[in-house]
C-alpha cells in the first residue's frame, strides 16, 4: 500500500525519505511512514494534509513520533514521545539528518 492509494484526494507530494517505509492506511487521520529507530522502537513520521483545514486534529503538518516497535494502534494523538513538529519540510528532514544520520 501506498499513501497515494490509502489517501487518494491527498493534497501534498510526500517526497522520498530514505530509511522511512510507507505505513499509511485509510483508517488514520494521515498518511504515517516508520523507520527502525533501536531494538525496540521505531520513528513514526505523520504527514498531514498541507491545508490547515483539512487537518483533523489541527496541529502542524509533520509531526515525528518515537513508538514501540510492536504497538498494533498506530494513533497519532495517542503519542507520549513526540519528538517534533513543524509545517516545513526542510525543517523535518534537517532535524532527522542532525538527530539520527543522513537519511534524507
Amino acid at each position: 500500500m501506498s499513501y497515494r492509494s490509502e489517501f487518494p484526494t491527498f493534497d501534498f507530494d510526500i517526497p522520498f525519505l530514505e530509511g522511512f517505509t510507507d505505513k499509511s492506511y485509510r483508517n488514520d487521520v494521515c498518511p504515517s511512514f516508520y523507520s527502525q529507530f533501536n531494538a525496540t522502537q521505531d520513528l513514526v513520521l505523520w504527514v498531514d494534509f498541507k491545508n490547515p483545514k483539512r487537518r483533523e486534529g489541527g496541529g502542524k503538518q509533520f509531526t515525528l513520533c518515537l513508538n514501540p516497535i510492536n504497538d498494533e494502534e498506530l494513533d497519532i494523538e495517542s503519542y507520549d514521545n513526540v519528538l517534533f513538529t513543524t509545517d516545513s519540510w526542510e525543517e523535518l528532514v534537517n532535524k532527522i539528518n542532525q538527530t539520527w544520520g543522513a537519511w534524507a
